[in-house]
């Protein structure tokens, strides 16, 4: 349709439930730069009063304008706080007025603020396996167009009846803009092995005997990997869920002797491992599932611990600092009292009684360190255990630790892949038809927004209509 859209939403943990919610399926009118897409992400967000700070991760596929987006958005978040410390810091006259010895409190308040500012990248791992394939076979492209010319030619005219009368469905013609398109073309070839090779026999435009070895090994080498790339694809699928996949797929491909194909995607998958990995989301959901980390497990070295560690104790700043800003202000509460006709102010008393004393906050915080190291040290949960779910596992630990749980459900809910995002495009392409085409973008993104959060109907109408009360009907 020569339109081109952002999908953007968002999701969180209520209790056990992951909330998956669309914010906007955005016409992109402009060049996809880093820059436009930030703005684009941010204006968005501010429709439902979301702000930059509040963001912990942004899922993106692996092109270089979205990691780079994502370091904007860490910007924009310093530069707001600064802003809303220093409004006149980009003052003319700001360093002239600048005085050394003069102790500002608020510098102190804005080196917290900025603490707690950032926001994670974290690569889309269904789009990362999609990588994995077309590393590994750049080397056999053109025997795999062969191929195809050769699946393409089964749907002439004179070759049809005999798909009809053997009930042999036709192999998907693959393109590249589908996930694991060569390999579904290859698993029907195989499955039906002995009614293709019979046709090549028949008709020689169709014979594969000369590829019949390749689309054999291509498809035992793929196979663990269509098998990641749809699990992953599930709708709770934290990220050290897609992990375990990831990982079974590795260890699949490497039982694969013999096979052309299992070296090239070993090595592209340990290269991009390394890449996913660079993000400090990805390592502390690994960090906190017990598949993973656990007393004795090697995933981490000592330092990389300390850093997850720390990177956690952030978050739970960060996540603090939301808490305190979505309570309600307290009632003031009376500091004196009067005896008689003098002012009696009982803390200055007490302080010239048992001293100033000193913040527990530096104690807190090691407290919480010392809980969150110890993470290393719990029981190992088997990778095979199909009923093992991280988030229960947490949920059913927070009445004795409550703040391992707020850190889990924030930690557990970085999604893993876009795949939330590809079903926001599937319902774009359902609604932008060639009957549709001049739907303007706004009225594109409104009606996707209700098709993709209609449970949110019974609340929005009444509140749309000014009734605190749900109409009969719903």
């Amino acid at each position: 349709m020569n339109r081109s859209v952002l999908g953007l939403s968002t999701q969180y943990y209520k209790e056990l439930v992951l909330v998956s919610r669309c914010l906007g399926v955005i016409e992109l009118t402009d060049r996809h730069t880093a820059a436009y897409l930030k703005t684009e992400i941010i204006d968005t967000a501010a429709k439902y009063g979301i702000l930059p700070w509040q963001f912990y991760s942004a899922t993106i596929d692996n092109a270089k304008n979205g990691v780079k987006c994502v370091d904007e958005i860490a910007a924009v978040q310093e530069e707001d706080i600064i802003k809303e410390y220093f409004p006149d810091a980009a003052s003319e006259d700001a360093e002239d007025e600048y005085d050394p010895s003069f102790e500002d409190p608020k510098v102190a308040l804005c080196a917290a603020a900025l603490d707690v500012c950032f926001v994670e990248c974290v690569r889309c791992g269904a789009h990362t396996l999609n990588l994995v394939v077309n590393d590994a076979t750049k080397q056999h492209e053109s025997e795999l167009k062969e191929i195809t010319k050769i699946v393409k030619s089964y749907r002439k005219a004179e070759y049809m009846n005999r798909f009809k009368n053997t009930g042999v469905p036709l192999p998907p013609i693959p393109c590249k803009t589908r996930w694991n398109h060569y390999f579904l073309m290859t698993r029907l070839l195989n499955k039906n092995h002995d009614f293709f090779n019979g046709l090549g026999i028949k008709y020689p435009e169709l014979d594969l005997s000369e590829q019949w070895k390749l689309i054999e090994e291509y498809n035992e080498a793929f196979e663990p990997l269509y098998h990641a790339t749809i699990n992953a694809q599930a709708l709770d699928c934290p990220i050290s869920n897609f992990h375990l996949e990831w990982l079974k797929a590795y260890g699949r491909v490497m039982q694969n002797d013999n096979n052309r194909f299992k070296q090239p995607i070993l090595e592209s998958m340990q290269k991009r491992q390394k890449l996913m990995m660079s993000s400090m989301a990805y390592k502390a959901a690994l960090y906190m599932d017990p598949r993973f980390s656990f007393n004795g497990s090697e995933l981490f070295e000592g330092p990389e611990k300390e850093e997850v560690v720390d990177f956690l104790a952030k978050l739970w700043r960060k996540i603090k600092t939301h808490d305190d800003a979505a309570k309600p202000p307290e009632e003031p509460q009376a500091t004196s009292e009067l005896v008689g006709n003098e002012s009696f102010n009982v803390d200055n008393f007490f302080t010239q009684m048992f001293g100033q004393g000193s913040s527990q906050a530096g104690a807190s915080e090691d407290k919480l360190k010392k809980k969150l190291t110890n993470i290393q040290f719990q029981n190992r949960v088997p990778a095979s255990d199909a009923n093992f779910n991280i988030i229960h596992y947490y949920f059913s630990n927070r009445s004795e630790d409550e703040q391992l749980w707020k850190i889990a459900k924030v930690v557990f809910a970085a999604a893993a892949t876009q795949a939330e995002v590809e079903r926001e495009f599937t319902q774009f392409n359902n609604v932008y038809t060639s009957l549709r085409n001049r739907l303007k973008g706004k009225n594109t993104d409104n009606i996707l927004k209700i098709k993709l959060n209609q449970d949110l109907l019974p609340l929005a109408i009444p509140a749309a209509i000014g009734n605190n009360t749900l109409p009969q009907a719903y």
